[in-house]
């Protein structure tokens, strides 16, 4: 029998795990990952001014990297009916050719199937003395002063205090900081571009080292209340370069009341993820179920009155107000068309290709045995 999802799965580096029986093992499994050598040269660029070097940088890119390799390996034996999986080894390999250089992550391992004890936790000593060093009490003194501090209406913070916070993870002001790069972008006051630029680094830093689910929750709650398209169009630019594609929350942007926040929707739908699933088939047959659904057209037909001594023409009136002849699809006025998108945005028959391309795919890929 299967786990309840894939992330129940338990992976170590050795044979087995204490107090854990293997009951049968399946079969070796791996899953790779493949980074172009130009992501590490432009991380260092981005960071050396925050983190004072370019070795926490890197290493802490390999980390990411490696965690999604190995939630990789985890989905592998998910779907083959694994629950474990035992002797785990992560190589690096490096790839060269035609004048391009790459890494290839790969997470080797093998997947069984072992009797998990419900029970199986660390026991603590409940006499054990617990200290706290005069560095760490700073420190939290520190953070705690901050937090205080965000909540004040003229709180500011400066680059000393961004790099505080993405070094020591203050996740807790992760929002108030979302909220301050939004809004100084925002600001129609001419600011430095190279340091919106670098806030902008900084963002993804702090939210790429959340927990996943709370730093999705937080951007597509905030892009759903967007008091403006520019901000909603900062919000999913920053979700893009996150990698924070979530069909669920999507599919709710694409139903909205509000029609910029649909358009968001499906330029957020048809950008790639970076791991596709069986389930994602599904998820994307009902984004375009959605979509033939909530772009009607907004406009009105009506009867000419212009000409009161001639024969009526029929006209359709574009959501601006201007009228126009049947025979033109888009508004002579604002030059949107039916729908009311512009020559330049991504309308929902051209997402409805792209999903269904993808469809395609994954069912030629995934969906074999």
């Amino acid at each position: 029998m299967k786990n309840s999802n894939w992330e129940s799965v338990k992976v170590t580096t050795t044979d087995g795990m204490e107090g854990v029986k293997i009951i049968k093992y399946i079969k070796p499994i791996s899953a790779q990952r493949i980074i172009g050598m130009n992501i590490f040269k432009d991380l260092f660029t981005s960071f050396s001014d925050v983190f004072g070097g370019y070795s926490d940088t890197y290493q802490k890119s390999f980390k990411l990297i490696n965690i999604e390799v190995i939630d990789q390996i985890k989905r592998e034996a998910y779907n083959i009916g694994a629950n474990c999986v035992v002797g785990l080894r992560i190589d690096n390999d490096e790839i060269s050719g035609k004048q391009k250089s790459m890494i290839m992550v790969t997470a080797n391992g093998t997947a069984v199937i072992a009797n998990i004890p419900e029970d199986r936790k660390e026991i603590i000593s409940k006499h054990k003395v617990k200290m706290l060093s005069d560095k760490d009490m700073k420190l939290k003194l520190r953070i705690k002063e901050m937090i205080s501090n965000s909540k004040l209406e003229d709180s500011k913070f400066d680059n000393q205090d961004w790099e505080f916070i993405i070094e020591n993870e203050v996740m807790e002001l992760a929002p108030f900081m979302l909220d301050v790069f939004l809004f100084n972008t925002h600001d129609k006051i001419k600011r430095n571009t190279d340091q919106i630029n670098n806030e902008d680094k900084q963002i993804v830093t702090l939210f790429t080292r959340m927990d996943k689910n709370i730093a999705i929750s937080i951007l597509y709650d905030r892009l759903i209340l967007a008091i403006n398209i520019v901000i909603l169009d900062r919000l999913q630019k920053l979700i893009v370069k996150m990698g924070f594609i979530d069909y669920s929350r999507i599919h709710k942007m694409l139903k909205h009341n509000n029609f910029n926040v649909q358009k968001a929707g499906l330029l957020l739908i048809s950008h790639d993820k970076h791991l596709y699933e069986t389930s994602d088939i599904a998820r994307l047959s009902e984004a375009v179920k959605i979509i033939l659904g909530s772009f009607p057209d907004r406009v009105k037909f009506k009867l000419s009155k212009k000409f009161p001594l001639t024969k009526q023409k029929e006209i359709w009136l574009c959501s601006c107000g201007n009228p126009n002849d049947l025979k033109k699809n888009r508004c002579e006025e604002c030059f949107c068309d039916r729908k009311g998108f512009e020559s330049n945005e991504q309308t929902p028959s051209r997402t409805i290709e792209i999903l269904n391309s993808k469809i395609e795919i994954l069912n030629e890929t995934l969906s074999k045995e």
